[in-house]
């Protein structure tokens, strides 16, 4: 019996030791798992994403068809513009000046008064609020020289009527105050009679012997009845009669510029019609305060008069 209770323990013990193993085995656990990444490692490139464009050439200041004189004028360009710039102005002598965009640049031009300080001026353009680019344009005397004029009295006698002379200069104000965007002529401009120049831009005159004055525009001589033409295409933004300058025509031509025709002995167009360079304004006279039949030609930039001969050398374009 003690025999047979050992053999039994020992088929319990195999019957144990067999089940054990035949159970099914447990997968071990991985040791080679890879760490989470870092929340300071740089994220993947998305396929996806458009490439970072490389920066363009940066913005520059163009002066190269300006007068940077007394009397003259900036062509202010602004080339390389940054992409999508949507506003852009010129601070220049205590002035704001809006750019005007064409093609792919912006430009302005900045007129500068025969009192203009000579010297060099910082000129400094901003866009979308950010300046971007700046340059030191150094701006020349005039050499302005003087004459004195002889008025007879029923002529010279105008100059007393104080009050006429300022409507005039606040009708002439109006007009020039007015800004058309778009550029209205092409190439250089014309000389608008034909005749020898008697008395240029910007001469410091003395009517009889008072104080010197600059002359506002230029003279030109011609025979009364002779025709007088555009300059350069644009829209008569006046026509009618003046106190000193007498009849007289303003053409508009864009972008702040102006030209105006005066002593007139008739007008051939009226405002608000478009003009096209070389169409009849009218007839050489010797209205208003003259001394003779002759035309006297104005150019103003920003409503500062400069000298209308820089206009016929060579194109004057952004």
């Amino acid at each position: 019996m003690g025999r047979y209770l050992a053999l039994l323990a020992v088929l319990l013990l195999a019957a144990c030791a067999g089940g054990q193993a035949s159970s099914p085995t447990q997968e071990a656990e991985p040791t080679n798992i890879a760490p989470e990444p870092s929340s300071n490692a740089p994220a993947a490139a998305d396929p996806t994403d458009p490439p970072t464009p490389s920066p363009g050439p940066p913005p520059i200041i163009d002066l190269s068809s300006s007068f940077a004189q007394q009397g003259g004028f900036l062509l202010v360009r602004l080339l390389s513009p940054p992409p999508g710039l949507s506003q852009a102005s010129i601070e220049f002598a205590g002035g704001s000046y809006p750019m005007l965009p064409e093609l792919d640049r912006w430009y302005a031009f900045i007129g500068l008064a025969t009192d203009f300080a000579p010297g060099d001026h910082v000129l400094q353009v901003r866009g979308d609020g950010e300046a971007l680019a700046a340059a030191v344009v150094g701006v020349a005397d005039g050499g302005f020289g003087q004459e004195y004029v002889d008025l007879p009295p029923e002529s010279a006698g105008l100059l007393a009527d104080a009050a006429a002379i300022e409507q005039e200069r606040r009708t002439l104000a109006s007009v020039y105050a007015g800004f058309t965007p778009q550029r209205l002529w092409s190439g250089a401009w014309l000389l608008p009679a034909a005749g020898p120049i008697t008395n240029p831009f910007g001469l410091q005159r003395s009517i009889n012997g008072g104080p010197f004055s600059p002359h506002t525009g230029t003279d030109i001589a011609a025979e009364a009845g002779a025709v007088v033409v555009a300059a350069a295409g644009g829209r008569v933004a006046f026509a009618g009669p003046l106190y000193l300058r007498g009849n007289s025509v303003v053409l508009d031509h864009g972008a702040g510029v102006f030209s105006g025709y005066h002593h007139l002995s008739a007008l051939a167009v009226s405002e608000g019609q478009a003009v096209n360079q070389g169409d009849l304004l009218g007839y050489v006279g010797a209205t208003g305060l003259v001394s003779g039949a002759h035309l006297h030609w104005e150019a103003l930039v920003g409503s500062v008069r400069v000298d209308p001969t820089l206009w016929i050398y060579g194109p004057i374009e952004p």
